[in-house]
């Protein structure tokens, strides 16, 4: 029954996912007005289904699409708006890129907080939803029974990916200290994922840290899952440091 119900969730959220895809790549919301509605639909959906059924939302990389089309997508587009000094609408894109920031960190405190919650995770830096900002808008309180509780490995890697994806909202808002601070966090769930330490390098780059950053690099290759593009991320910032 609840398979069923994630199944069909799916469908509807691949139906949405297609609508966003159809814009021309690049175009931000400040363009088409109806663009963060849909992803917004999208949003709650994924969040459903990976509350729902933790599983079968992995096995479709549900929280892929759900980074990559819910909100990376619309935070390129409006990037790329609020560096262009020639275009008109860069002062909105600027407002608009904020807001979508604040927004997106939002609804992955409280994903994090539902995954928490619905799986029995006991982590050591969590802390109650008053503390870390709950949004009422994704469905607060709306938790459905999940179907079962997964293994340990399943939950902790969703809640890993959530405070990773934290850590890059906090980089796009040059909040480099909280970044920081949530990709640690993220290397407490789980020591065996490349990628927080790929995101500590990307970190300690801007920060200036040289030395540090190409330590981070070659952690994210030397462990039990290694982060993919870390080679190609390795020799860009060796070929940078040497200049």
């Amino acid at each position: 029954m609840v398979l069923n119900a994630a199944v069909q969730m799916l469908r509807e959220a691949d139906e949405l996912k297609q609508k966003i895809l159809k814009f021309k790549n690049g175009t931000s919301m400040l363009q088409e007005r109806n663009l963060w509605s849909t992803q917004q639909q999208l949003q709650k959906i994924y969040q459903k289904i990976l509350v729902l059924d933790l599983d079968y939302a992995l096995e479709k990389k549900v929280e892929q699409d759900l980074w990559n089309v819910g909100f990376k997508q619309q935070i390129e587009a409006l990037q790329a708006i609020s560096k262009d000094r020639k275009n008109p609408l860069r002062s909105d894109g600027q407002a608009m890129l904020s807001w979508v920031l604040q927004a997106s960190a939002g609804f992955y405190l409280c994903l994090l907080h539902q995954i928490c919650t619905a799986f029995k995770l006991d982590l050591p830096f969590r802390r109650r939803a008053s503390l870390l900002g709950w949004v009422e808008t994704w469905g607060a309180g709306e938790t459905e029974a999940p179907a079962r509780c997964p293994a340990g490995a399943a939950a902790r890697y969703i809640c890993q990916h959530c405070l990773v994806h934290l850590g890059d909202l906090a980089r796009y808002r040059q909040q480099l200290r909280i970044a920081h601070t949530f990709y640690r966090h993220a290397l407490a769930v789980s020591v065996h994922s490349g990628q927080p330490y790929n995101q500590l390098a990307l970190v300690s780059w801007r920060r200036g840290r040289r030395l540090s950053a190409l330590y981070w690099h070659v952690r994210s290759l030397l462990v039990r899952a290694p982060f993919p593009p870390a080679p190609a991320n390795l020799a860009r910032t060796l070929h940078a440091a040497a200049r």
